[in-house]
């Protein structure tokens, strides 16, 4: 295991990251829990050298930046008591705090952009408030575990759809519309996003039961979607569109974090086995999962269905990594 944990390591550092898209985030969080695991110092000092970079850069976060992945600085400011890690984690927040929001309570991140400008992302919920409820806990500070649920729920306001449990790509809060589709990785990042706030909200926190409601409504949707060699269609419930690479990591890391929570019931852990076994076919010899669709804009289910797929995307690789660190179930 160590062996594969370090070949799919170095395929995460492989990627040319930029200054930030989304995948950075996930990938970045699983290299340093990998330095964790195989107590290698090489796969912090990359991500830190990346943070360096950006924190040198520029001293206020542009709104090109706007998925900054603030988890990551955390986790290195936790391992090395660097301030600088923290300052600027606590300048990320500050910037999440300046947002415009929509009159449901959801974040707009590009109100700079024309075009982007009333757009709501399925895709920040893994990126806000895991973040966010993270550093309420390193710092102590209710304000910050508060404007994570504040910025979690008020995606779910506008993106969940009650009747099939699942979440859509997109908002559009001038035309008060969703893009109409079930995208499976955004249903993954919105999964991810919620065990990841349950995990260092603390449970007495008032609205921490109506988010577990939330993680146990949708990861039973996921559930019944699943196919019975354990991969799901890039659109959910769409069995006319193809199964995608990254979705029996992503899932299956949210089925095993919630069952080790105790949120949900180990009834789950069938479709995490499933879902494991998936993830063991995707991978080739050289370590990189197969079959994860490149970036993908909000769409119809048959523009979804139409975007290629690749190798060594930071989104396949790093749900990858992070579902090996946890192991056969």
């Amino acid at each position: 295991m160590a062996e594969l944990l370090r070949t799919v390591s170095n395929h995460v550092m492989a990627y040319p990251y930029k200054l930030w898209g989304y995948g950075e985030g996930i990938a970045l969080e699983a290299l340093i829990s990998a330095g964790d695991y195989l107590r290698e110092p090489r796969y912090w000092e990359f991500v830190g050298d990346l943070m360096d970079r950006w924190i040198s850069a520029q001293s206020a976060i542009p709104y090109t930046d706007h998925v900054a992945p603030g988890k990551a600085l955390l986790m290195l400011y936790q391992r090395s008591a660097q301030p600088k890690y923290l300052t600027r984690a606590v300048a990320l927040a500050e910037f999440f705090v300046a947002l415009p929001k929509t009159r449901q309570g959801a974040r707009l991140h590009r109100p700079d952009h024309p075009d982007l400008a009333n757009y709501v992302y399925v895709d920040c919920m893994d990126f806000d408030a895991p973040f966010l409820s993270l550093l309420g806990q390193v710092t102590g500070r209710r304000a910050y575990t508060d404007l994570a649920v504040d910025c979690l729920l008020g995606h779910a306001r506008v993106l969940w759809d009650a009747e099939h449990s699942l979440f859509y790509h997109l908002y559009d809060a001038g035309r008060d519309q969703v893009n109409g589709a079930f995208w499976g990785r955004g249903n993954g990042w919105a999964l991810l996003g919620i065990i990841g706030v349950l995990e260092s909200a603390p449970p007495h926190h008032p609205r921490y039961n109506e988010i577990v409601g939330l993680f146990q409504r949708q990861i039973a949707a996921i559930a019944t979607l699943q196919t019975e060699n354990g991969d799901w269609h890039t659109v959910l419930n769409r069995p006319d569109t193809y199964l995608e690479g990254s979705l029996p990591a992503m899932f299956y890391c949210a089925l095993m974090r919630g069952m080790q929570m105790g949120i949900i019931s180990r009834a789950y852990l069938a479709p995490a086995q499933r879902a494991w076994q998936a993830l063991l076919a995707r991978l080739n010899s050289d370590g990189v999962l197969q079959g994860v669709s490149f970036a993908t804009p909000p769409g119809t289910a048959e523009q979804y269905a139409a975007i290629p797929t690749g190798a060594n995307c930071p989104w396949g690789q790093g749900p990858l990594l992070e579902a090996l660190l946890i192991g056969e179930p």
